[in-house]
C-alpha cells in the first residue's frame, strides 16, 4: 500500500501545476467545448481531406506504395494537376492510430483537430509567459482560441493546426535551447531534437522549411563577434540534424520534397501571402484594404519586436 507520505510529493506537484497552469487549462477547456459544438456529422467537400485518411489508411494496410500509384493515376489522367501525389506524412501518421480505433467516424477523428488547436494555444501561451504578464498570455490565447476563422476551422480533417502546434513546440523548444544565452551553448541533444522538431514541421506542410531560416536568423544575431571562436560542431548540429531527419523521413515514407502543381508547391508561397494571406491578416487586424506601404510598416514593427525578444525578461514576475 501507498502512504499518506508517499503520496505527498504527488499531491505538492500536482497543486503547484495547477497553480501555474489551472486558469491557462480553464481556458483551453472553454475552447475546446466551443469548437466541439459547432461540428458538423461527416465533412464538407473538398479533396484534401480524403488524401489525407487514406495516407493513414494505407499506413495501417500497408498498401503505401498503392496508394500513391492511385493518386498518380488520379492527377496524371486529370485536364489540371489539382493535387500532389502525395502529401507530407506527418498528419497521416497522427489520424492512423485513431482510425484504427475508431474507423472513418469524421466527428471523432476531428477531437484530433481540436486537440492540436488547444495543444498550439497552450504552448504559444509558454511562450508568451516567458516575456510578458500571466494575464496578458492568458488573453492573447483567450482572443486566439474564440476567433470565429480558426474555431470554424477545427471542422476539417487538415493539416493548418497540426501544423502550427509542431510550429510552436519548434518555437518553445528553439527559446528552452537559448536559455543559456547562445543557441550554440545548448546541449548537442538538445540541438539535435530542434533539427528533429523542424523536421516533422516540414512533413507536415513544405512551407515548414521557413523554421530552419528562423533557426539561422537567431544564430545570426548569436554569432556577432564570435565567428572565430565559435565551435561550429555546435552550429552546424541542428541544421545536419534536420538534413539527415529529412533524409530518413523521405526513405521511409517518400514525398515530394518541393510539389509543383496548380495553387501549390513552394513556388506560391509569395502569391499566397501577398494576396489572400494578406488580405485575411489586416481583416482579423481590424485594418481591412491596408495598402503595402503600411503593411511592410507593420511589418517591421513586428520584426523589431522579434530582434528584441533576447533583451526581455525571460520569466517576468507572477
Amino acid at each position: 500500500m501507498i502512504s499518506r507520505e508517499g503520496l505527498q510529493p504527488a499531491r505538492t506537484s500536482a497543486a503547484r501545476f495547477l497553480r501555474r497552469h489551472g486558469p491557462t487549462l480553464a481556458v483551453l477547456l472553454a475552447v475546446a467545448i466551443i469548437c466541439y459544438r459547432q461540428l458538423h456529422r461527416g465533412h464538407a467537400w473538398g479533396d484534401d481531406f480524403a488524401l489525407y485518411v487514406r495516407q493513414a489508411q494505407s499506413i495501417l494496410n500497408g498498401n503505401i506504395g498503392q496508394v500513391i500509384s492511385d493518386t498518380h493515376f488520379a492527377v496524371d489522367n486529370s485536364p489540371t494537376a489539382f493535387s500532389p501525389y502525395v502529401y507530407p506524412w506527418v498528419w497521416p501518421l497522427m489520424l492512423a492510430p485513431f482510425i484504427r480505433l475508431v474507423g472513418i467516424d469524421y466527428e471523432l477523428l476531428k477531437l484530433i483537430v481540436i486537440a492540436s488547436f488547444c495543444g498550439f494555444l497552450f504552448v504559444f501561451h509558454e511562450l508568451i509567459r516567458r516575456r510578458a504578464s500571466r494575464w496578458v498570455a492568458l488573453g492573447v490565447i483567450a482572443s486566439m482560441g474564440t476567433t470565429v476563422a480558426y474555431i470554424v476551422h477545427t471542422d476539417h480533417l487538415l493539416s493548418e493546426f497540426p501544423f502550427l502546434l509542431f510550429i510552436a513546440l519548434t518555437f518553445w523548444w528553439l527559446d528552452r535551447c537559448a536559455e543559456a544565452g547562445k543557441l550554440d551553448l545548448a546541449s548537442r541533444r538538445d540541438l539535435v531534437i530542434l533539427g528533429l522538431l523542424a523536421v516533422a514541421v516540414f512533413n507536415i506542410r513544405r512551407e515548414g522549411l521557413a523554421i530552419v531560416a528562423a533557426i539561422a536568423a537567431l544564430q545570426l544575431f548569436d554569432l556577432r563577434g564570435r565567428r572565430r571562436t565559435v565551435d561550429w560542431k555546435q552550429v552546424l548540429t541542428p541544421y545536419v540534424s534536420f538534413a539527415l531527419g529529412v533524409v530518413l523521413f523521405q526513405l521511409l515514407l517518400p514525398s515530394a520534397l518541393a510539389p509543383e502543381y496548380s495553387e501549390g508547391g513552394l513556388g506560391t508561397v509569395w502569391d499566397k501571402f501577398s494576396g489572400p494571406y494578406r488580405g485575411t491578416f489586416t481583416d482579423q487586424l481590424g485594418l481591412p484594404r491596408l495598402d503595402w506601404f503600411w503593411f511592410a510598416l507593420l511589418l517591421l514593427i513586428v520584426l523589431a519586436g522579434v530582434a528584441g525578444y533576447r533583451k526581455a525578461k525571460k520569466k517576468p514576475a507572477f
